[in-house]
């Protein structure tokens, strides 16, 4: 979940407004996000704009990496409308659990493919893909 900040026009006061979806050209402000991976370490995106704003996520990442300069980020894309920017371990600890709920159903659907002796490739391709991206989160130092 990433808070915005939207600008009500009818009365210039500045509105709070939690959602899951992020539309990059139309609402997402840098100093919120800023804050969200200041506070809990991680940052989420899902929308199928950030596949469709490349120049947009560009600079977005520039934008990150020079404010946290003196971190280490991580941008992992679980998918592609699936994004997490991650800065310290407890960020780390939260897209962990976030990443296994996302492995688990595709192993339940490699073994349900498995016992109907449908092919297993492109799960195990993914399975795998998947596992490569948490054992490199798992094993990334934070400082």
């Amino acid at each position: 979940m990433v808070n915005v900040i939207r600008e009500n026009h009818t009365n210039g006061a500045r509105n709070r407004v939690s959602t899951n979806h992020v539309y990059i050209n139309e609402t997402l402000h840098l100093e919120q996000i800023i804050s969200d991976l200041r506070v809990m370490g991680y940052v989420a995106f899902h929308h199928p704009h950030i596949v469709g704003e490349p120049l947009e996520l560009e600079k977005l990442k520039k934008q990150l990496l020079s404010f946290f300069q003196e971190h280490h980020v991580l941008w992992l894309e679980l998918d592609p409308l699936t994004q997490y920017v991650v800065v310290n371990n407890m960020g780390k600890a939260t897209v962990l659990k976030l990443m296994g709920r996302k492995i688990n159903p595709l192993r339940d659907q490699r073994a349900n493919a498995a016992l109907a002796g449908q092919p297993l490739h492109e799960l195990d391709r993914e399975i795998e893909r998947l596992n490569r991206l948490v054992h490199l989160l798992r094993y990334t130092r934070f400082s």
